[in-house]
């Protein structure tokens, strides 16, 4: 078994020549985030349930974590404004596709990443903030990006 992310198609589960386009639902979302999953096709019959991602190989595991990230992002980050650490805090101002934001994030909590171009930013109210280096930044949003993703 394999999986893929395929732009445009989303989850694709592969088993040697077979290819399906499915979604993955968590059992238990809130209390056990990395274990329980079923893979299910169009028709939300089940294809296979994984125990725990630790079983699946780097690869699927990496798939999963970033078909994940893209079901939870809230609002794609479009523009940087200003990014400012104070008071034990970073305070963003951003354009988001829902429009002008601002929000602050503690400042132990850095982006992650998702894979080579994408980032999922979690602020104080749980909200997520997609950002994806493949979208066209300004300077100014580039250069306020830098200092925070790796």
């Amino acid at each position: 078994m394999k999986l893929e992310f395929k732009e445009g198609f989303g989850l694709i589960y592969i088993d040697g020549e077979l290819e399906k386009s499915v979604s993955v639902k968590r059992s238990f979302p809130n209390s056990h985030p990395d274990k329980y999953f079923s893979i299910l096709n169009d028709e939300n019959q089940e294809l296979m349930f994984i125990e725990s991602l630790e079983r699946l190989n780097e690869g699927n595991r990496k798939i999963l974590n970033k078909y994940f990230s893209r079901l939870d992002f809230k609002l794609k980050v479009t523009k940087v404004f200003k990014v400012k650490d104070e008071f034990g805090l970073r305070n963003w101002e951003v354009e988001t596709s829902s429009g002008k934001r601002k929000f602050q994030s503690a400042l132990d909590s850095w982006p992650i990443r998702v894979d080579e171009n994408e980032f999922v930013l979690e602020d104080l109210n749980g909200d997520k903030y997609w950002i994806d280096l493949k979208y066209e930044f300004d300077e100014e949003s580039r250069k306020q990006l830098s200092f925070y993703l790796d």
